[in-house]
């Protein structure tokens, strides 16, 4: 894997040629003054009865948009723990949140560029790993460090399944899923694997383990051209630098690949459909994008920007887009058949 000591990766992204097609271009909004949405109030979820039971705790996270007289519509899954009841509950709760609309120029307007963290948890006296997960975690940690990968996937679903339960033992689990996507070369599931891991609290990981997480995080997303995530990525490594001082290292390089941005006119970010029924994201970093489908068929990509919302059927194996600056932040999400494959393109935009 490339470090996070050298902008290497970023300049394989400027030699890519960038397909030219008919851009979406609504009308920009000028001299205005906006205001993002702010919660008001929240809907406490209901506990699975299954899972309190067993004493199973979980999360789960939605892009919402927020209309004009403040309710929830359209909440996506952008990402859980893993149990669907979870995700059930969690999003009956958060269509009941209020909040105060944003505002352009005083005006309430529909705004979507809103997350929403729902997390399900238990008291435990003393949290930690029952024995049967420790033991298998070792097994199969141990069989991938050996580099015999055959069923360690199998293994691992069944970890999830049968032994996981408690917040500690969901980062232990997310650590082995990264040790194992990142011996199979699987980078957008190592990512996804990484995310979660660090999604939990450094006190449910040793500092150490904790601040590895982050660092090989931000070199994927860099080397994955996902780079407000990195940068996003970074931010969180700042709040550790007290504990754990090599995570500087990521602010400085965050510092300076911020600083060469407008040197690279093109990077871009593979992406996969995993599940035909959830829609894959990725949050823009600029305003020039487009999309060359490489596998299967895409269907819709839908802006989720702070105070713009808007959806384009995909018609072509290679479409692109240009969205206004008044927009401001962006998210897109990108639907279509299940096993689908396909390179998203941010490019500078003209001046």
């Amino acid at each position: 894997m490339r470090t996070i000591f050298g902008l290497c990766c970023f300049f394989l992204f400027a030699s890519i040629s960038y397909s030219e097609q008919p851009q979406e271009a609504p009308q920009r909004i000028s001299d205005y003054r906006f205001e993002r949405a702010k919660l008001i109030t929240k809907s406490m979820p209901q506990y699975p009865r299954s899972e309190l039971g067993k004493g199973i705790e979980g999360w789960a996270v939605f892009s919402v948009v927020v209309d004009k007289k403040g309710n929830v519509v359209e909440p996506i899954l952008v990402d859980s723990s893993g149990r669907r009841n979870f995700e059930i509950k969690a999003k009956r709760a958060v269509k009941k949140f209020k909040y105060q609309p944003a505002t352009l120029n005083g005006e309430a307007i529909e705004s979507s560029d809103n997350k929403v963290y729902i997390s399900f948890s238990i008291a435990w006296d003393k949290p930690g790993a029952n024995k049967g997960f420790a033991s298998r975690f070792r097994t199969i940690r141990d069989q991938i460090l050996e580099g015999n990968i055959n069923g360690a996937e199998e293994k691992i679903a069944k970890l999830a399944s049968d032994y996981t339960r408690n917040r500690y033992e969901q980062a232990w689990l997310q650590v082995l899923k990264s040790s194992y996507y990142n011996a199979i070369n699987d980078k957008q599931k190592y990512i996804k694997a990484l995310k979660k891991a660090v999604a939990y609290s450094s006190e449910h990981l040793p500092s150490e383990i904790y601040a590895s997480n982050i660092v090989n995080l931000y070199n994927a997303q860099i080397e994955q051209g996902k780079i407000k995530e990195a940068i996003a990525t970074a931010d969180k490594a700042k709040a550790f630098v007290s504990k754990v001082p090599k995570l500087a290292k990521i602010v400085e390089h965050k510092t300076e690949v911020i600083s060469k941005l407008d040197s690279i006119p093109l990077f871009h970010s593979s992406g996969h459909i995993e599940d035909g029924k959830r829609q894959w994201s990725h949050s823009l970093l600029r305003k020039t994008m487009g999309i060359e489908v490489t596998k299967g068929k895409l269907e819709q990509i839908e802006f989720r920007c702070a105070n713009k919302i808007r959806r384009f059927e995909i018609n072509k194996n290679n479409q692109s887009w240009k969205i206004p600056d008044s927009w401001e932040d962006c998210t897109v999400f990108i639907s279509g058949e299940t096993d689908s494959e396909f390179e998203l393109f941010e490019q500078l935009s003209e001046t």
